[in-house]
């Protein structure tokens, strides 16, 4: 029955390469760290493993008693079945198919094909059997060897992009680098600035979330031309030396820190961590360099402290920076205010971008611009031409006559705030919010997303809740505030509560979408 053997070893490299190609996208969502890979499936395992593979154990249970042609027609038959029924879970950012997944898709399948021709020369007994099903069942375990197989020789290839980056950006004497970082806000921030300083300058912006050193190497290498003046850099950091390492990079002349939080306090570890992290911006920036830093914040304040060598420009809505904004005033087709500059002069602001923490992001814009040579009058200018930044408090109306505001981006506790409160400047109608809450909070995160529930309890009329197990927390923070359970929703997943908004929704209506969990958060 070699024969048989074989369909059963073919059926279980069709079955494992399909379960493959997820396990390829969640180690790319994870940086292609096996570590954070590891902790995700921990934590993921239901999405892992579909229930029907509980039935592989049967197969090998059925040599003992002697019926080999039985067993290895039971294991083809799961196995074909398994295939059949095999759906990847719904993917809102697809799988990016780089030079990098290519080759770890490739060693892995070569690692499945090896494992099976092993598994043939044993013949079809038990223990071969019994390897063959855990395999099936832990198919990210070749993934995670291939990832890390190939480690030594992606580090090779990075470290030459980042050289070849560092030699552009070191050969760019005309260029000025800005870092933009802190814990929210950057996003926001980093575009803000690059439609300000372009009313002067010929300058780049990283896209989207371009904020990793490779990242920003794909930036430098493929964009960045000479013709360049400026080059505004997001600079992400998930645990301590990140933003060191990205400066190394970029070689940044003036900087910006936004704010600093309780973000992704499960690789910080700890808010002094989270501190010194982005300082280390500060610390980077050369004596003739400046920093931009929002001087409301207390943790910015605190950090202040840490050695650096560069000029600090601080901005303020309370009044306690060399930048100070007055003369707010704030509804649901935007805002305007006053920017005094150290200089004496002020100059009113205006744009459609909704909510304070908005009026400060421009801000921290316009502090660094003019301090790099764009006048107030030019900063006021380009703010007037604003577009929304995309899920970030974006309004649009559906064709029912329902305002929508797509705050979908990582929620984090102020932002969250300041969209409630985006939710309840919109006049008339009823307001409606669908979140599945805050993530990366470390041990602060149901806290946190209790004080999210009790601030929305305030505002909102109707409130869907994406995703059973993530928002226990909102449920409770919602319960102990009184909340109308008639007017609660608890929806599997984003589908099932869009689809409970249009029966809840009507014209006049705005609804607030607050958070999109990624992938890797994902609980169906």
């Amino acid at each position: 029955m070699t024969w048989l053997w074989l369909l059963v070893l073919a059926a279980f490299i069709i079955y494992a390469a399909a379960k493959s190609v997820y396990n390829l996208h969640m180690m790319q969502l994870n940086s292609y760290m096996n570590r954070r890979f590891r902790l995700w499936a921990k934590q993921n395992g239901r999405r892992l493993f579909p229930p029907l593979e509980a039935l592989l154990p049967a197969s090998v249970l059925l040599l003992f008693f002697g019926m080999e042609l039985a067993a290895q027609l039971t294991l083809l038959g799961l196995l074909l079945l398994l295939r059949l029924l095999y759906r990847r879970p719904k993917e809102k950012k697809p799988l990016a198919l780089t030079k990098r997944a290519k080759r770890l898709y490739i060693l892995n399948i070569t690692l499945l094909v090896l494992f099976a021709a092993l598994l043939y020369l044993f013949g079809c007994s038990w223990p071969a059997m019994a390897v063959l099903a855990v395999l099936t069942v832990f198919a990210h375990w070749p993934t995670l060897l291939a990832n890390a197989l190939l480690a030594p020789l992606e580090k090779g290839i990075n470290n030459r992009f980042l050289r070849e980056a560092r030699k552009i950006i070191e050969g760019s004497s005309a260029l000025t680098v800005i870092g933009v970082t802190g814990s929210y806000g950057k996003t926001s921030v980093k575009f803000i600035l690059g439609r300000i300083l372009n009313e002067r300058y010929n300058t780049l912006v990283t896209p989207d979330s371009y904020n990793t050193p490779m990242g920003l190497t794909i930036v430098i290498r493929e964009k960045l031309r000479p013709v360049h003046e400026m080059l505004v850099a997001e600079m992400g950091a998930r645990q301590k030396g990140d933003i060191e390492e990205l400066c190394r990079l970029a070689c940044p002349k003036a900087g910006i820190i936004t704010a600093v939080g309780e973000q992704h306090l499960e690789t910080f570890g700890s808010l002094r961590n989270i501190i010194e992290t982005k300082f280390e911006l500060m610390r980077s920036l050369p004596e003739n360099g400046f920093l931009v830093l929002n001087m409301d914040d207390e943790n910015v304040r605190d950090g202040m402290n840490l050695p650096h060598v560069c000029r600090i420009v601080g901005y303020s809505l309370e009044g306690r920076g060399d930048y100070n904004i007055g003369e707010i005033r704030m509804d649901s087709r935007g805002s305007s205010f006053v920017i005094s500059a150290p200089s004496g002069e002020s100059r009113r602001f205006s744009t459609v971008l909704l909510g304070r923490h908005n009026i400060s992001n421009i801000a921290a814009a316009t502090a660094a611009a003019c301090e790099l040579g764009v006048s107030l009058a030019q900063a006021a200018e380009a703010v007037k031409s604003l577009p929304p930044v995309k899920h970030r408090l974006e309004v649009r109306e559906t064709a029912q006559g329902v305002t929508i505001i797509d705050d979908a981006f990582n929620s984090n506790p102020r932002g969250a705030q300041a969209a409630l409160e985006v939710l309840a400047s919109f006049p008339g109608g009823r307001k409606i919010l669908i979140t599945p809450g805050m993530v990366e909070l470390g041990e602060r995160q149901a806290e946190l997303n209790r004080q999210f529930a009790l601030q929305a309890a305030e505002v909102c009329d109707y409130i869907i809740l994406v995703g059973p197990k993530q928002t226990v927390p909102l449920r409770e923070g919602l319960q102990s505030a009184g909340f109308d359970p008639q007017r609660l929703c608890l929806a599997a997943d984003l589908e099932e509560a869009k689809k409970q908004m249009s029966e809840w929704a009507r014209p006049g209506d705005a609804v607030l979408f607050e958070n999109d969990l990624p992938d890797t958060y994902s609980e169906k």
